[in-house]
C-alpha cells in the first residue's frame, strides 16, 4: 500500500467503539461546569434548540427537485425516474421528504454527521427507500481501502453496510469522511447554559433565596442535625414556603452563604450564553430570538 493510502487507512483508527459512543450519546460528556452535555440534552438548552430547529426546518421547507439536462442545452424536471418522488414526495413509507430532509439537517447540526440507508429493489436494482439512521449508532470504518458503515441495531446485533449502501452527509470535518460534533466541540459553553438554567430553577424553587446555614452555639447530635434539616426544609424550602417567618429557637441564627444572582452576574451570563450558541450555528442572535440588540434593519 502507498503511503498516501496507509495515511487514509489511518484516519478512521481513532473512532471510540459502540459502548463508548452510546454511553456519550445518553449520559453526556462531562464539563467543568459539572453538566453533563450529550446531543440529546443540549437540545434542553433553548437556543440551542431555536437554532437546530431554525435551520433543519428552513432547510426542510426549500422543494428538492430531480432534474435532467436537455441537449444541447436548458434543464426539465425528471419526474419519470423514481429518484423525483423519492427525494421530492416521500423518502420512505413512513416520512414526508419535509420530514426526512429536517431530520437529517438536525442529526448534521447535532452530532456533525447524518445517515440514510439506501434501500434497493431486488429485481431492478433501482433505489426504492430512503431510511434516516442515528449518527450515534453509526460507526465509519476501513477495509482494503474501502469504506464501510457499522450499524449497531436496538436489538444489540451489528451491521456493516458498504458504501454505495449509505447516503452519508457529513459536517465540517478534518479527514474529509466523518464530520465533527457541533456538540462535542462545544460542550463547555452548552454546559454553562444548561447550568444557569438550573441555577436558576433551583433558586426559584428554594423561595428566591440564597443558600445558607443555621448556627448553633451547641454541638448537635447527628440525629438531632437530621431533624432540624428535615423541619426546616419542610417549612422554608421551596415556592410554596416562600416568604414564611422563621421562628429560631436557643440563639440559632441563619446565616447566608449562597451568592445572590445578581452578584454572579446570572441574567448577563443567561444572555451572553444565547450569543455563544448563535456563534456556534453562525447564524445572528436576532434568529433565535435574542433581540437585546437587534434593530429595524436586521430584523
Amino acid at each position: 500500500m502507498s503511503i498516501i493510502g496507509r495515511l487514509i487507512e489511518n484516519r478512521l483508527h481513532s473512532l471510540a467503539d459502540f459502548d463508548a459512543q452510546l454511553d456519550l450519546a445518553f449520559t453526556g460528556i462531562p464539563t467543568a461546569s459539572g453538566v453533563s452535555v450529550s446531543e440529546e440534552s443540549s437540545l434542553e438548552n433553548t437556543a440551542v434548540w431555536n437554532a437546530i430547529t431554525l435551520l433543519s426546518q428552513t432547510l426542510a421547507e426549500v422543494p428538492l427537485k430531480l432534474f435532467e439536462r436537455l441537449s444541447p442545452r436548458g434543464k426539465r424536471e425528471a419526474r419519470d425516474n423514481t429518484l423525483f418522488n423519492i427525494l421530492h414526495i416521500a423518502p420512505n413509507p413512513e416520512m414526508t421528504s419535509f420530514n426526512w430532509r429536517e431530520t437529517q439537517m438536525a442529526a448534521l447540526l447535532s452530532w456533525g454527521n447524518a445517515y440514510s440507508e439506501i434501500q434497493f429493489d431486488r429485481q431492478t436494482g433501482r433505489i426504492i427507500a430512503l431510511w434516516p439512521i442515528p449518527p450515534n449508532r453509526v460507526k465509519v470504518k476501513r477495509i482494503a481501502g474501502q469504506l464501510f458503515y457499522d450499524i449497531l441495531l436496538p436489538t444489540g446485533v451489528t451491521v456493516t453496510l458498504p458504501a454505495f449502501r449509505m447516503l452519508h452527509f457529513p459536517g465540517f470535518s478534518l479527514d474529509g469522511i466523518v464530520g465533527l460534533s457541533p456538540i462535542a466541540l462545544h460542550r463547555n459553553a452548552i454546559a454553562l447554559g444548561l447550568a444557569t438554567e438550573e441555577y436558576g430553577s433551583r433558586f426559584f424553587g428554594n423561595g428566591a433565596v440564597p443558600g445558607g446555614v443555621l448556627m448553633h452555639k451547641e454541638t448537635l447530635s447527628t440525629n438531632a442535625q437530621e431533624r432540624l434539616r428535615k423541619a426546616w426544609s419542610e417549612t422554608q424550602a421551596g415556592l410554596s414556603n416562600a416568604q414564611r417567618v422563621a421562628i429560631l429557637e436557643e440563639g440559632m441564627e441563619y446565616k447566608q452563604i449562597g451568592i445572590p444572582p445578581e452578584d454572579a452576574q446570572f441574567l448577563a451570563t443567561r444572555q451572553f450564553q444565547v450569543v455563544e450558541i448563535a456563534r456556534i450555528y453562525n447564524v445572528p442572535p436576532s434568529m433565535i430570538q435574542d433581540l437585546s440588540r437587534a434593530t429595524f434593519s436586521i430584523v
